[in-house]
């Protein structure tokens, strides 16, 4: 399923891509791009056209379509293709930019697609150690947890946090980074 390639106006500026036509004599989804095309700005740096209408919480770009709310960036996909956006199947970026309805940065894939782009793209880690909001510790605290001799629920007691946490954290469950390393000291 290759994309519509973007092309040059006559200008040299860039052109929305064509929308396939139909039997009417008109195109498909005529009336779709007359409203979505106006609310995209080309930002020639990265190529990305970025979505200027409302947007998610999470940055995607919202657009309404036969009375129901789409991303906007599936609704340029459905634009540049010509056809309704397949049952099952997700649309996905290639620069990661939430807002941007490039149709040559997008493609189609599913979840299981989009996680492995994601992972091979080295964003799907989530923060460590202090950093991660959940943190119920410092560092300094889970070395102190790691390097007694005390009973789990002892520990735990001091530091204010559950058995299962300071056991998760002797295990290397959790906090692998500061338990890597200790170990690693303990060794040396």
């Amino acid at each position: 399923m290759a994309l519509t390639l973007i092309k040059q106006a006559g200008d040299g500026s860039l052109a929305p891509p064509p929308v396939a036509p139909c039997a009417g004599g008109g195109t498909i989804y005529a009336g779709l791009a007359k409203r979505f095309w106006p609310r995209v700005r080309k930002d020639e740096a990265d190529g990305c056209w970025i979505w200027q209408g409302s947007r998610t919480a999470m940055g995607y770009g919202r657009f309404t379509y036969r009375g129901k709310g789409i991303r906007a960036h599936r609704a340029a996909w459905m634009l540049a293709n010509g056809r309704e956006f397949p049952s099952g199947l997700i649309c996905c970026h290639r620069c990661d930019n939430p807002p941007c309805v490039n149709p040559s940065h997008l493609f189609l894939g599913d979840h299981l697609t989009n996680s492995r782009d994601c992972c091979a793209k080295g964003r799907a880690r989530a923060p460590l150690g202090e950093q991660n909001g959940q943190s119920k510790l410092a560092e300094s605290q889970v070395r102190e947890a790691l390097l007694s001799k005390e009973f789990h629920g002892t520990v735990a007691r001091r530091l204010g946090v559950s058995m299962y946490c300071i056991y998760s954290i002797r295990r290397g469950l959790t906090w692998r980074h500061v338990f890597d390393a200790v170990r690693a000291g303990r060794r040396s």
